[in-house]
């Protein structure tokens, strides 16, 4: 991991933890993660992240982060996105529940979700986001 991949916390970044520890704690459960874009094709590798909520599907965060893979610091603006300012209109709220991907780039940011008070659930299945990505990928090559 170099300098530039390690988690930057504060007004200099979306994740600010007073502003999401102001949110409501609800019930909610979210999905995130990335995945790459396959129609991105001659401009560059571009992933796409999203959040989505179980077990409805709603989609409060999606956004993209283009020619490298997603760090640390995509993933905390991705979900402080989701809480703060949700796509659609829907409720400004924290999760009670995160089901995030096992994977070791996002562990920096796991203790920073435990104070807000969400649980994070590390899993290899993330069957609502699989799906809601299946779901997605015609849209986006029309």
């Amino acid at each position: 991991m170099n300098a530039s991949d390690r988690l930057k916390l504060g007004k200099s970044s979306a994740f600010v933890k007073t502003a999401l520890r102001r949110l409501p704690l609800t019930e909610t459960v979210f999905e995130a993660d990335f995945f790459l874009n396959p129609a991105a094709g001659r401009h560059g590798e571009r992933w796409v992240g999203m959040v989505i909520e179980r077990p409805f599907g709603a989609l409060p965060a999606l956004e993209e982060v283009c020619l490298r893979p997603p760090t640390v610091n995509d993933l905390a603006a991705l979900l402080a996105h989701a809480m703060l300012r949700p796509l659609h209109g829907g409720d400004r709220q924290r999760p009670s529940i995160l089901y995030l991907r096992n994977r070791p780039e996002w562990q920096e940011l796991l203790p920073h979700l435990r104070q807000l008070g969400i649980e994070v659930v590390l899993s290899e299945d993330l069957s609502g986001f699989d799906e809601a990505v299946l779901d997605w990928r015609p849209q986006a090559a029309g």
